[in-house]
């Protein structure tokens, strides 16, 4: 049943009210239709049956529009957009430039116990951005991001350390809202991947604050701390 909530303006018009009150009741998408009803009135105005009963066809005009509007105000409509995610890179903490001067890099299939290898690269990272005692990778690196579907070990030569990059989830590419009107495209939203583990332990993408040169998509980072 539709809430006929300004019905009860009508009602106090036809009591003594003045009759542009009932206008300020009016929800704005009845605005125009009743302005367009005025300017046909003021068009026949010549006519003296229209002016005669010119307040009864505005009231009953109004009556009208509110019985349509407060019907079509309250509808909901359930609409999905999409999410674009970011795929994160790797960022490292505690560790010297110098240390970070060879990186090996190895992917396996998601799940395979270590077993099913996907590529082996050796990488030799420059232009690194630092923060504190944080350091990123360039985006022109060579480092690989971080995706669902592989898992990753990170070898670091200089300091003997391998880290365990798994379980890592994307998330959902999709997310549904309800609005008053009827759905269309523009609400892509821009998130990072949900999480990983990182030798066995959760976590999640952070955001390295760095320099304007540091481009998209590798803001999002898997940091790996010393």
């Amino acid at each position: 049943m539709c809430p006929f909530r300004h019905i009860n303006a009508f009602l106090k018009i036809r009591s003594g009210r003045h009759p542009y009150f009932l206008i300020d009741q009016l929800p704005i998408s009845a605005h125009r239709g009743l302005l367009n009803l005025i300017i046909i009135i003021i068009l026949a105005g010549k006519s003296k049956l229209v002016l005669k009963y010119m307040k009864k066809i505005i009231l009953f005009s109004v009556s009208c529009l509110l019985l349509f509007t407060a019907c079509s105000e309250k509808r909901k409509h359930t609409c999905s957009d999409s999410i674009v995610r970011i795929t994160p890179s790797i960022g490292f903490i505690g560790y010297s430039q110098s240390e970070l001067a060879t990186v090996a890099i190895t992917g396996y299939r998601a799940g395979s116990g270590w077993g099913d290898v996907r590529f082996r690269d050796t990488l030799h990272p420059v232009n690194m951005y630092q923060k504190g005692d944080t350091l990123s990778a360039s985006p022109t690196a060579g480092f690989y991001d971080i995706r669902e579907g592989t898992d990753y070990k990170v070898y670091i030569p200089a300091t003997g350390r391998t880290y365990l990059l798994t379980e890592v989830k994307k998330g959902a590419e999709t997310y549904t809202y309800e609005i008053n009107q009827p759905c269309r495209s523009g609400r892509t939203k821009v998130e990072p991947y949900t999480g990983f583990m990182i030798d066995g332990l959760p976590d999640f993408p952070r955001n390295l604050a760095v320099d304007q040169g540091y481009a998209y998509p590798h803001a999002m980072m898997a940091f790996l701390r010393r």
